[in-house]
């Protein structure tokens, strides 16, 4: 059985990672080039992220192709052309360097691929910039406040509902997400699976805090173990029921303002972003690896620097 498109670019990744290197030396003994070496952990995860997100693009829209060797500048460019009516020109600029680092990594590794990752660049842009001309209106900026939501959770009635949206706040979840959790996505009490998120991506949170350390094993004792599969859902509600208790008991205890920003999830989510975030910073983490780590347990990827002003507040706002 062959590997996947996603496997054979992470081998490719790998091979090239040059770990404990130094990229300053290498560049001065090969005339300033890089060539398909890797150096830094960022660079490596952004590009297993990319390597992620285009090996499903691949399976979904091109499953006759099987090997590296045999992808082409117009599947690139196919799946640029997706990822622009939804990321800014800066995460596209990322996505077309790390396909060309994908050649040179896959010309040292596969001794047959001879295929060109190259695309033109300044047609993209131009794709990007049509489609994201109203981006900055369309950005939800809200952040709800830690005391806010306190009001919701002490004015509501215990049912799925509230528990769904405690795990929304704790772990940064869609309404949808948090619906289709299951039984052995939770059962460790360490961490928290997501199997189907937004474009079909598994990710995994793991727990960092007491808060989500005492949600899950309370959660997990409510449980009747003997009796559920490991298959069954958590809570048994629909998303709109998780999106509808949030508003009622809003609107229960006079709190307004999140309707303006679409949904009060997504303002949920931007708090989880933002502790999160700052949890991370005070643990050492410098700004890149902090986000990096938000960015992917919200379902964004590793690599996503332009929304960290969507997400991520001051710690005032909490």
């Amino acid at each position: 059985m062959s590997h996947s498109i996603e496997q054979q670019l992470n081998r490719a990744i790998y091979d090239n990672f040059a770990k404990g290197e130094s990229k300053h030396s290498y560049k001065n003994e090969h005339g300033g080039d890089c060539g398909a070496k890797i150096f830094s952990y960022s660079q490596l995860n952004s590009m297993r992220d990319l390597a992620h997100n285009f090996g499903t693009f691949m399976k979904e829209n091109y499953p006759e192709i099987k090997y590296v060797k045999d992808i082409g500048s117009s599947q690139i460019e196919a799946f640029l052309r997706e990822k622009s009516s939804t990321c800014k020109t800066s995460t596209l600029n990322r996505y077309m360097s790390n396909f060309e680092k994908f050649e040179r990594c896959c010309k040292e590794t596969y001794p047959s691929f001879k295929s060109s990752f190259k695309v033109d660049r300044k047609a993209v842009r131009l794709e990007n910039q049509a489609l994201n001309k109203d981006a900055n209106a369309k950005l939800r900026t809200l952040v709800m406040s830690n005391s806010d939501f306190q009001k919701v959770m002490e004015k509501g009635r215990d049912c799925d509902s509230k528990r769904a949206l405690e795990c929304c706040y704790l772990f940064g979840l869609r309404s949808e997400e948090v619906v289709n959790l299951k039984v052995k996505d939770i059962i460790s009490g360490e961490k928290v699976v997501v199997e189907h998120g937004k474009g079909n991506r598994e990710r995994t949170i793991q727990v960092t805090n007491n808060d989500q350390r005492v949600y899950l094993n309370k959660l997990i004792k409510s449980i009747d173990m003997v009796h559920t599969s490991r298959d069954s859902k958590v809570f048994f509600v629909k998303k709109d029921s998780v999106n509808n208790y949030l508003q009622t008991n809003l609107n229960k205890v006079g709190i307004t303002k999140y309707k303006e920003s679409k949904t009060g999830i997504h303002a949920i989510r931007k708090n989880y972003a933002t502790r999160s975030y700052y949890e991370w910073r005070d643990k050492g983490l410098n700004h890149e690896e902090a986000w990096g780590r938000v960015s992917r347990d919200l379902g964004h990827g590793y690599e996503r620097s332009e929304l960290f002003q969507v997400y991520v507040g001051a710690r005032s706002d909490l």
